[in-house]
């Protein structure tokens, strides 16, 4: 799909979703001094196998981070103006700055030295 959308190839689409704005986007990020977006699509079976991982990282991690969730299958636009080409990615913020960004399956574990570093 997503290499779909990247050659400019027609997307059908029941109902046109708001795209949300740069503005917007970076209210989300300066939420918080730690914030980790994850950018999937309810599509995308990579993105369905990291729900778990994600819900347990937020019992682990309680208070230490905000969870961010931008569905990529519909929020195109700020995907494109982010260069997210593939799916899942997470992007994690450290005081509005992007300090780690990386694409598809990643552990708990993983996750979780990456927060304790910025924390």
């Amino acid at each position: 799909m997503m290499g779909w959308r990247k050659v400019k190839n027609p997307i059908e689409s029941e109902t046109v979703t708001r795209q949300i704005t740069k503005a917007e986007y970076q209210s989300m990020v300066d939420s918080a001094s730690i914030v980790l977006v994850d950018f999937g699509a309810k599509w995308c079976p990579p993105c369905k196998q990291m729900e778990p991982v994600l819900a347990q990282l937020q019992i682990d991690m309680q208070g230490k981070f905000v969870l961010r969730k931008i569905d990529a299958g519909t929020q195109t636009d700020i995907l494109d103006q982010l260069g997210v080409n593939e799916l899942p990615t997470f992007i994690l913020y450290k005081n509005s700055k992007e300090v780690w960004r990386k694409t598809g399956l990643i552990t708990v574990e993983e996750f979780k030295s990456k927060i304790e570093k910025n924390y």
